[in-house]
Protein backbone atom coordinates (compact mmCIF):
# COMPACT_ATOMS: atom_id res chain seq x y z
CA UNK A 1 0.00 0.00 0.00
CA UNK A 2 1.17 3.53 -0.71
CA UNK A 3 0.65 6.64 1.37
CA UNK A 4 -1.87 7.87 -1.17
CA UNK A 5 -3.84 4.63 -0.92
CA UNK A 6 -3.77 4.76 2.88
CA UNK A 7 -4.91 8.38 2.85
CA UNK A 8 -7.76 7.65 0.45
CA UNK A 9 -8.76 4.56 2.46
CA UNK A 10 -9.02 6.85 5.49
CA UNK A 11 -11.22 9.19 3.44
CA UNK A 12 -8.86 12.14 3.80
CA UNK A 13 -7.66 14.78 1.38
CA UNK A 14 -4.01 15.78 1.40
CA UNK A 15 -5.01 18.97 3.22
CA UNK A 16 -6.92 17.06 5.89
CA UNK A 17 -4.07 14.60 6.45
CA UNK A 18 -1.57 17.44 6.65
CA UNK A 19 -3.67 19.23 9.24
CA UNK A 20 -4.06 16.08 11.35
CA UNK A 21 -0.32 15.39 11.16
CA UNK A 22 0.69 19.00 11.78
CA UNK A 23 2.55 19.41 8.51
CA UNK A 24 2.02 21.35 5.30
CA UNK A 25 -0.03 19.90 2.46
CA UNK A 26 2.98 20.30 0.19
CA UNK A 27 4.90 17.80 2.34
CA UNK A 28 2.16 15.18 1.90
CA UNK A 29 2.21 15.84 -1.84
CA UNK A 30 6.00 15.47 -2.04
CA UNK A 31 5.85 12.17 -0.19
CA UNK A 32 3.02 10.84 -2.37
CA UNK A 33 4.21 12.12 -5.74
CA UNK A 34 7.98 12.19 -5.57
CA UNK A 35 8.86 9.60 -2.97
CA UNK A 36 10.31 12.12 -0.54
CA UNK A 37 10.81 10.58 2.87
CA UNK A 38 9.83 12.50 5.97
CA UNK A 39 11.82 12.60 9.16
CA UNK A 40 11.04 9.83 11.64
CA UNK A 41 9.08 12.29 13.80
CA UNK A 42 6.91 13.43 10.89
CA UNK A 43 6.42 9.84 9.72
CA UNK A 44 5.12 8.99 13.21
CA UNK A 45 2.67 11.91 13.08
CA UNK A 46 1.39 10.85 9.66
CA UNK A 47 1.09 7.24 10.82
CA UNK A 48 -0.92 8.33 13.85
CA UNK A 49 -3.22 10.46 11.69
CA UNK A 50 -3.86 7.44 9.44
CA UNK A 51 -4.15 5.06 12.40
CA UNK A 52 -1.17 3.04 11.15
CA UNK A 53 1.62 1.56 13.21
CA UNK A 54 5.07 3.02 12.82
CA UNK A 55 6.17 -0.26 11.21
CA UNK A 56 3.38 -0.05 8.64
CA UNK A 57 4.37 3.52 7.86
CA UNK A 58 8.05 2.70 7.39
CA UNK A 59 7.21 -0.26 5.15
CA UNK A 60 5.01 2.05 3.11
CA UNK A 61 7.76 4.64 2.74
CA UNK A 62 10.63 2.31 1.96
CA UNK A 63 9.14 -0.52 -0.08
CA UNK A 64 6.35 -1.14 -2.54
CA UNK A 65 4.39 -4.35 -2.90
CA UNK A 66 7.13 -5.83 -5.08
CA UNK A 67 9.81 -5.15 -2.51
CA UNK A 68 11.53 -2.52 -4.67
CA UNK A 69 12.84 0.72 -3.31
CA UNK A 70 10.02 3.31 -3.48
CA UNK A 71 12.18 5.84 -5.34
CA UNK A 72 12.87 3.27 -8.07
CA UNK A 73 9.15 2.79 -8.57
CA UNK A 74 8.43 6.52 -8.48
CA UNK A 75 11.15 7.26 -11.01
CA UNK A 76 9.27 5.13 -13.53
CA UNK A 77 5.98 6.89 -12.92
CA UNK A 78 5.24 9.78 -15.23
CA UNK A 79 2.16 11.08 -13.46
CA UNK A 80 1.56 11.59 -9.76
Amino acid sequence: MTLKEARKRAGLSQCQLAELAGVKQSMISKIECYGNRPSPRVAEKIAAALELTTVEMWEMLYTDSGGKNQRESDAKATIC
